[in-house]
């Protein structure tokens, strides 16, 4: 039933939920809402703040980045005000679930293990990158070359996953484990790297490039990138699985007004917009 529920957004018939719901009434934009969403006149977003370019605090404690302006745009074409909370990454699935807020918004992969937690609308295409210190002086270009190095990578991350999986085969093929440290924040997992205590940082590669040539100090470098295309989508609990018509229907409108195109291009991520949601 939970891949029933992502093929059903992936495929464009999240619209199936959408127009089935019973108790949605139009909101004043004209999508149909949960009544219990239209009642309360705001939708509530949560998000690591620590993820730039999607969600990050910027120089003056301001929330900002692309996923925020974004989902700032899908409550506006929904006719709701938006409310956000800033929660550690590792913690925000079990918060979605138990009500704290309505839908994440904060760069999250669509995986198979999450799916299985949560419904998904994608809103945008992404990919595998990595970084490494200045000069790559252990070679790294591909996921293997990480065999004996070390690893630093965000708690609860699919990069945590990752990287434990190659460390793994690593030890089958004879070549030595890796050596993986987590942490809370992305940005805690690139200061090891920066200050030279790591290797090698994987990550969804807007975030690796973000950090390289704006956070790095000339100190680390991209050493891969474009790995295993995948999506990037909202998630909406279960219990809340009326959510995805409208959140789908307002990127559609989005898309069609230019304000998708243009968010896109101001963060340079236009090699990831996706013509479907």
């Amino acid at each position: 039933m939970r891949e029933l529920r992502l093929i059903c957004v992936a495929v464009l018939i999240g619209w199936c939920t959408f127009a089935t719901n019973a108790g949605a009434q139009p909101s004043s934009s004209g999508i149909p809402l949960p009544d219990a969403l239209r009642k309360a006149g705001v939708i509530r977003f949560g998000a690591d703040f620590t993820q730039p370019p999607g969600t990050f605090l910027d120089a003056n404690h301001n929330m900002a980045g692309v996923d925020f302006a974004l989902c700032n745009e899908i409550g506006r074409r929904l006719g709701l005000r938006v409310e956000w909370t800033n929660l550690q990454f590792s913690g925000l699935i079990p918060a979605l679930n138990a009500g704290r807020f309505d839908a994440v918004c904060s760069s999250m992969l669509i995986t198979p293990q999450r799916a299985e937690a949560v419904d998904f609308v994608p809103y945008r295409r992404t990919a595998q990158g990595a970084a490494v210190v200045k000069g790559n002086p252990h070679g790294v270009h591909d996921l293997p070359d990480v065999c004996g190095l070390h690893a630093a990578e965000l708690l609860g991350s699919v990069y945590e996953r990752v990287i434990t999986a190659q460390s793994q085969d690593c030890v089958a093929h004879g070549k030595p484990p890796i050596d993986l440290k987590t942490f809370s924040t992305v940005a805690d997992a690139f200061t090891q790297l920066i200050d030279g205590r790591a290797d090698v940082v994987m990550g969804d590669e807007p975030i690796v490039t973000y950090y390289v040539t704006q956070k790095g100090g000339g100190r680390i470098e991209l050493a891969f990138g474009g790995k295993n295309p995948t999506l990037n989508g909202l998630a909406v609990s279960p219990g809340d699985a009326a959510l995805t018509g409208p959140l789908t229907a307002a990127l559609y409108r989005l898309k069609a007004d230019g304000t998708y195109a243009r968010l896109m291009g101001q963060w340079h991520l236009e090699s990831g917009m996706i013509d479907f949601f």
